[in-house]
Order: structure tokens, then C-alpha cells, then sequence
């Protein structure tokens, strides 16, 4: 298994402890950084750069909404996960809407692991899909690049040609006719050819 960087917000020993000891029998591998306040928070996000982030909601110097905030600002990947004491429904529904990945009670210890895997489950696959995107975006850069300064006409076009997707600037050099107009019309490039050649070229 992959090792970790669990970056934790806790301010009581007895329950990071208990934290640590649920993670590691739970089977995850993984190094941690206990911090209190913002400014060692801060540094953490920026040198540690942690896997995950478990965060109490409320501490005496600095709460987990603001280091949920921060870490969306600086590392929005980045799973969060709210492990704290007895608060009000309305504050669960609130950590969710600000952006935690998942919220567990700290007398509901078991449902930790659980919760940090499909975390750092989901946090893979939606890089994944960023990745993908982004190559998907270099792919469709380069495809401008050479179709925009090829010197040939090429263009491509739905089934029976009722739609044109794309057409290189070439075009209208060559046809004498703006891109706009092929767009509207996908079918008036044959109105530039001559009229002896149109019906074989359009048969082929």
C-alpha cells in the first residue's frame, strides 16, 4: 500500500491517538503531522504536502472551517475529512456544503477508515479524470496548430455531411469562400467547383 501523508488538526492527545491507532488497524500506512494553529497549518500545506487532512471542527486557537477554506484555496485535491466531538446536524450539512469530503463522529471512531478510503478513492479518480482532460486539451491544441497552418483544405463533417465540425483557414484561399459561410452550409464548397466536374465529385 501506498504510504501516506495524513496531515491532522487536533488539539486533544487522547483522541489523536485514538485517531492514529484506527487508522494504522484499519490497515493504512502512513507518516502524520499533528498541528494547532493557523500558521503551522499554513506551513504544512506548503512543505509537508499532505495525502488527506483529518481536521477537528473546533479547537481553542483555530477552527476547521477556516482550515477547511485554506486547504481548498491552496490544495483543493486534496481529501477532507472532519473527525469531531458532538455538534449540531446543521453544522455536518455545513462542513459538506463548504467543500469536506466527509464528515465522522468521534464516538463513531469505526467509520474512519471506511470514510478515508473512499476519500482517497474518489480524490484518485477525479485526478484521473483531470488528467485525462487535460490531455484530451493538449490534444485538441496540437490538432489546431497543424490544421490551422497546413496549406490543404481539411475539414471534418457529420454523417451525410448536414454538419461541419471543423474547417481549416485554407479554405478560404482556396474555395474563395469565408469558413462562416461552410458552417451555415455545410454544402455550398461544391458551388465552387466547376459545373462539368460538380455532379462527379459530389457522386464520389
Amino acid at each position: 500500500m501506498e504510504r501516506l501523508k495524513i496531515l491532522i488538526v487536533e488539539d486533544s492527545e487522547a483522541d489523536l491517538v485514538l485517531m492514529v491507532r484506527e487508522m494504522r488497524r484499519g490497515g493504512l500506512v502512513f507518516d502524520y503531522l499533528c498541528i494547532q494553529t493557523e500558521e503551522d497549518y499554513l506551513q504544512a500545506l506548503s512543505e509537508f504536502q499532505p495525502d488527506l487532512i483529518v481536521a477537528d471542527l473546533k479547537l481553542p486557537v483555530f477552527d476547521g472551517f477556516t482550515a477547511l477554506t485554506l486547504a481548498r484555496e491552496r490544495c483543493p485535491s486534496v481529501p477532507f475529512v472532519f473527525v469531531s466531538g458532538a455538534v449540531r446536524e446543521e453544522d455536518i450539512i455545513e462542513t459538506l456544503k463548504k467543500g469536506a469530503t466527509d464528515y465522522v463522529s468521534k464516538d463513531r471512531m469505526f467509520r474512519l477508515v471506511p470514510v478515508v478510503e473512499r476519500a482517497l478513492q474518489e480524490s484518485k479518480l477525479l485526478e484521473e479524470h483531470r488528467r485525462i482532460e487535460e490531455e484530451i486539451r493538449e490534444s485538441e491544441r496540437r490538432f489546431r496548430q497543424l490544421a490551422e497552418n497546413i496549406r490543404e483544405v481539411f475539414f471534418m463533417v457529420t454523417p451525410g455531411i448536414e454538419k461541419v465540425l471543423y474547417v481549416s483557414p485554407a479554405y478560404e484561399k482556396i474555395y474563395g469562400r469565408s469558413c462562416k459561410s461552410l458552417y451555415e452550409n455545410p454544402r455550398s464548397w461544391a458551388e465552387a467547383i466547376h459545373p462539368e466536374d460538380r455532379r462527379r465529385v459530389l457522386s464520389a
